[in-house]
């Protein structure tokens, strides 16, 4: 069967450690609880890893990316394409993974 495909942006991923939306930040821990059960086919765009890199200071972006080991999930480049291509490309924050 299938997996179903879940994008996720950088403000899904911001609400794991934001301290001010305690809803969304809750609603985020249970979607990460499915996430790691790996029934999804989880995807995010190296312009989310970007963003991370360059909006979020040191110590957030440590546990953003630590969050994000814990689930599988793919990056794809989505530079002049018009389709998401649902590879398993190696992503290019492989320090971090």
């Amino acid at each position: 069967m299938k997996k179903l495909k879940i994008y996720l942006d950088t403000s899904a991923i911001g609400y794991l450690d934001e301290q001010p939306s305690q809803k969304e930040m809750e609603e985020m821990f249970e979607l990460w609880k499915l996430l790691k059960c790996s029934e999804y086919e989880v995807i995010i765009s190296q312009i989310v890893v970007d963003e991370l890199m360059a909006n979020c200071n040191l110590t957030k972006r440590d546990i953003l990316f630590e969050y994000l080991k814990l689930i599988n999930h793919n990056v794809v480049d989505l530079i002049g394409v018009t389709q998401l291509p649902f590879s398993s490309e190696k992503t290019k924050y492989n320090k971090y993974t």
